[in-house]
């Protein structure tokens, strides 16, 4: 991938590209879809990550929010994961 993959993008920071994300920690239970242009949401309590990297981009990433798949909490990303350890 490119060097944009290995970046560390932090909760709250804005999202620089449309893709799924997956948590720093290493363990890959964390993925979040998220929107160029909107935040980043929260890290689950439990993951010891501290950011977020870009797993792959997507081009359908603004149709599903759009659609109103709106996300998790008050994340302004459409989030999911936390599978169980």
């Amino acid at each position: 991938m490119s060097e944009s993959s290995e970046k560390v993008h932090h909760p709250g920071e804005i999202v620089p590209q449309s893709g799924i994300y997956e948590c720093d920690c290493g363990q890959g239970h964390e993925d979040s879809t998220d929107v160029k242009g909107h935040r980043f949401p929260p890290l689950h309590e439990a993951c010891s990550g501290s950011g977020w990297k870009l797993k792959a981009l997507s081009s359908g990433a603004h149709a599903a929010w759009s659609r109103g798949a709106r996300g998790h909490g008050a994340a302004v990303s459409w989030h999911h994961g936390f599978a169980s350890p």
